[in-house]
């Protein structure tokens, strides 16, 4: 398996410029548009993505969640390849989640089970390419 990173301590500012590039990157070749805006912030859990539509400008606009590291801090190629994955995964989400149905989930009280199946739908399209 290759890594993104080449050192085999990883500081947190490279680990989050290195999320935000895969996010660009990953989303346009699965199929989303360029025009769509990426933000990566952190979070005190587990990696997440929110959407928002800007109609006015006729974008979508997304921010990934990772967990919250100190830029100068350092963590291990290991665990800076983990948190990619997540990466990876939330930018599933992105390209192929329908969210006029995960909004009637949630909408319903739903959104952990909607959550649970739509990351086994979103693994399989991305590994199967189906």
């Amino acid at each position: 398996m290759s890594s993104w990173f080449r050192s085999n301590a990883v500081s947190g500012a490279d680990l989050y410029l290195a999320a935000k590039e895969v996010c660009s990157r990953l989303y346009i070749a699965l199929g989303g548009s360029c025009r769509d805006e990426w933000s990566v912030r952190p979070y005190p859990g587990t990696a997440a993505l929110s959407a928002s539509n800007d109609t006015y400008a006729n974008i979508r606009r997304f921010t990934l969640y990772m967990p919250a590291i100190p830029m100068d801090a350092f963590i291990s190629r290991h665990e800076a390849d983990c948190i990619m994955s997540y990466v990876t995964h939330e930018v599933t989400h992105a390209v192929y989640t329908d969210y006029a149905a995960w909004d009637r989930g949630v909408a319903l009280g739903l959104s952990v089970l909607v959550n649970g199946l739509e990351d086994i739908r979103c693994e399989h399209r991305l590994t199967t390419d189906a």
